[in-house]
């Protein structure tokens, strides 16, 4: 055999990366088929991983439908056990402790509602359901979680908004967490529904002299008569700039794939017209 060729082969059987499972076939953001890990190391489970989920659960009248797909970083906390910081609204719900020697994971989804149930397949590959307990009733789920990377980066924000006089710009903020939905909320008491897509995002600025988490949310309507949404909610002040109003918000999507999200939005407050804001969101999938 040429040696060269051996040694090809020797090295590919060595690096942890290139027995990646099978590459991705789609480019639907929602479906499992779009990711794979062939930029990952599969020698343990630390790092970036992708949840992506579909499900039908009802809690407290109501009734959620949708696709999903959100963030998760796994750290080593060095005691036998791992951390899994998965993007929930709740700061308090995010960081959900397991055995690194474990066959799997549990963890709320605050976005539908219900605990999550994974096992672990292997280092770069989980999969389970959303679990009925409690008020959530679910119709049916399937959960797969896949490792993309080894670093945890996930993106950056550039920001600018003007509120109550204040006005902050940052062009580079660390993203802490990303999650996308799409389908449809019931009201099921009042026959209502909400159709569309929803990202949300987290990062941390120092509003006016106080440091906290600001939550961005960007809500696109199915129904191109229905109003898109954009609110941005700090944690400690309770300060927001929300706008649903016609003429108040705008929002475009560069791209939304697979492999990245590109969005430029801005708004103008309800309420407060001088209260406003422009961001630009990059995620690299």
């Amino acid at each position: 055999m040429n040696s060269t060729l051996l040694i090809t082969i020797i090295a590919a059987l060595q690096d942890p990366k290139i027995n990646c499972g099978s590459p991705s076939t789609t480019t639907d953001p929602y479906l499992v088929t779009s990711y794979d890990s062939c930029r990952a190391s599969n020698t343990d489970l630390t790092g970036l991983w992708i949840l992506l989920s579909d499900y039908k659960v009802t809690n407290n009248s109501v009734e959620r439908n949708k696709q999903q797909r959100v963030m998760m970083v796994v750290t080593d906390n060095n005691d036998g056990t791992l951390n899994a910081s998965v993007c929930n609204r709740n700061p308090s719900s995010r960081d959900f402790t397991f055995s690194s020697g474990g066959s799997g994971l549990s963890f709320y989804d605050d976005e539908a509602r219900a605990d999550v149930e994974l096992s672990i397949v292997s280092n770069t590959l989980m999969e389970g359901a959303h679990v009925s307990g409690g008020s959530a009733s679910v119709d049916n789920s399937a959960v797969t979680a896949i490792k993309l990377r080894d670093d945890a980066a996930i993106g950056t924000l550039k920001l600018s908004y003007q509120l109550d006089g204040f006005n902050y710009s940052q062009d580079d903020l660390v993203l802490k967490c990303f999650a996308q939905n799409k389908g449809q909320t019931e009201l099921l008491d009042f026959s209502i529904t909400f159709d569309g897509e929803q990202a949300r995002f987290f990062v941390d600025v120092n509003n006016d002299g106080t440091d906290e988490e600001l939550s961005l949310s960007v809500f696109i309507p199915e129904d191109v008569e229905r109003e898109l949404e954009i609110n941005l909610n700090f944690s400690d002040t309770g300060d927001e700039i929300e706008g649903e109003n016609t003429g108040n918000t705008s929002a475009t999507y560069r791209e939304n794939s697979n492999r990245a999200v590109d969005l430029e939005a801005s708004v103008i407050d309800d309420f407060t017209p001088t209260n406003t804001a422009v961001f630009e969101l990059d995620v690299e999938l």
